[in-house]
């Protein structure tokens, strides 16, 4: 079972997706099941509890806020630019071009409110896909009232889940995302000290993993302030957990270097045992004391102009730095009520000159969009706004022309796939709703746990 956890550790660092996917899900489930009841009782159209769960599950998902009151106020405040976008969509949808005009504003504006950092991210990105679900949906401002109130539903819902059934535990996820890496760096370290059958493609996938779970944890650092969680700092933490991915790094390059028909030698062999100890998740003091002495000897020991001597010392390093991580897991301190600093703006003379960020980037997706919409009515008019989703989407993110031709051809492959899988498990499922609901609620699952 130990290795089991390790394995699972190794995958999904912290169980962070795992965790998010899971969250998610809940709230698409809980939304799914609560509308369509209200919905039948009160003899509103299913169309209604869609447009709740996706905004549901747009809450659940895009809220990425520092701390758990910033999240819940966003989440919250999702029902304002939903409602505007919904009731916008609902007006304009039987005005022909100005509804296109419409939805190219709502597109420019939830990129333009990016600038206000993660909460203006949120709230622009349920502005679109209200808008969006209002046109697919064919809203009309009779149903105005009710879509309000599915929205407001799905966002309580999001809410529930998010403060009742998975609240934020931040201290829990950091030291499953350092056990993780003790975990991933122990299956590096042993894969470069294979004596036979030596796998360098298997080396490689671990440390690509070990990079991927060290990118994890400086996510988390910019989700949450380690100052007011941890024993360090922000900063302090990330030098730590880069000091600890190189050092390891070396040393396995060092290691593959090695003759494997040889044998170690004793100053070697000693620094790798003592980095053994310290990639344990739960070592005693006087363990770490022990290892930290062993490594210290051995370096002291070992010739550094050898390969091996430079493994040796690149143990060392790693020693010391999981020492160092292993402090901070175990010095945790509670959230403290100290208010926390502002962060200082930088002076008008350090920025950029030209236009903001934010908006060089509304400017371009608008201009994107507008030509989506030009082709989109030409090709279909009666769904000219699925061109324009598929232009948002590729270009959102895309800083390069490689990046934009990688997610175009990523958004046509999954298309295609995804159109060819509906039609056949539709043709297999047929009208069987409860089937067709729990696969939705599947599918959903898997869309947030792998999409990183």
């Amino acid at each position: 079972m130990n290795r089991l956890a390790r394995i699972l550790d190794a995958s999904d660092p912290g169980q962070l997706r795992l965790r998010g996917a899971s969250a998610t899900t809940l709230t698409v489930l809980l939304a799914m099941v609560v509308l369509l009841l209200a919905t039948r009782a009160i003899g509103q159209p299913v169309t209604v509890a869609m447009l709740g769960t996706v905004v549901a599950m747009q809450a659940s998902a895009s809220v990425k806020d520092k701390d758990q009151h910033s999240r819940l106020v966003t989440t919250a405040l999702m029902v304002l630019p939903a409602s505007a976008a919904v009731t916008v969509a609902a007006l304009l949808s039987r005005l022909g071009a100005v509804a296109d005009v419409g939805f190219i504003a709502v597109l420019f504006a939830a990129v333009w409110v990016r600038r206000f950092g993660p909460r203006g991210t949120a709230l622009g990105m349920v502005a679109f896909i209200s808008y969006f679900f209002a046109l697919f949906l064919q809203a009309t401002p009779g149903q105005v009232p009710m879509l309000i109130a599915a929205i407001v539903g799905g966002v309580l819902i999001a809410l529930f889940v998010r403060a009742v059934v998975f609240p934020d535990r931040p201290i829990v996820e950091v030291r499953r995302l350092l056990y993780a890496m003790r975990a991933v760096s122990e299956s590096v370290l042993a894969a470069a000290s294979a004596r036979e059958d030596r796998d360098l493609e298997l080396l490689r996938r671990r440390l690509d993993r070990l990079g991927n779970t060290a990118l994890m944890i400086d996510d988390w650092l910019d989700r949450h302030d380690a100052g007011q969680l941890l024993s360090v700092t922000s900063t302090d933490l990330s030098l730590r957990v880069f000091d600890a991915q190189i050092a390891t790094e070396q040393l396995v390059s060092s290691l593959w270097a090695l003759d494997p028909a040889k044998p170690w030698p004793t100053a070697l062999g000693q620094a790798t045992t003592a980095l053994g100890s310290c990639l344990q998740n739960a070592p005693s003091a006087e363990q770490l004391k022990a290892a930290r002495r062993l490594a210290a000897t051995a370096a002291e020991r070992a010739d550094p102009s050898t390969p091996a001597g430079i493994a040796t010392v690149s143990a060392q390093r790693a020693v010391q730095a999981h020492i160092a991580i292993h402090h901070i897991t175990t010095n945790a301190v509670a959230v403290t009520s100290s208010p926390r600093q502002a962060a200082v703006e930088p002076a008008d003379k350090d920025k950029p000159a030209g236009l903001n960020p934010s908006t060089k980037a509304a400017i371009q997706v608008a201009v994107a969009t507008s030509a989506a919409t030009v082709l989109g009515e030409l090709v279909s008019p009666d769904r000219w706004y699925w061109a324009v989703l598929t232009a948002f989407l590729v270009f959102t993110g895309a800083s390069t022309r490689g990046e934009i031709l990688t997610r175009a051809g990523q958004r046509i492959l999954g298309t295609m796939a995804g159109v060819l899988a509906g039609v056949v498990i539709a043709a297999l499922v047929g009208n069987h709703q409860s089937v067709q609901l729990v696969l939705i609620v599947v599918c959903v699952f898997f869309a947030f746990y792998l999409v990183t």
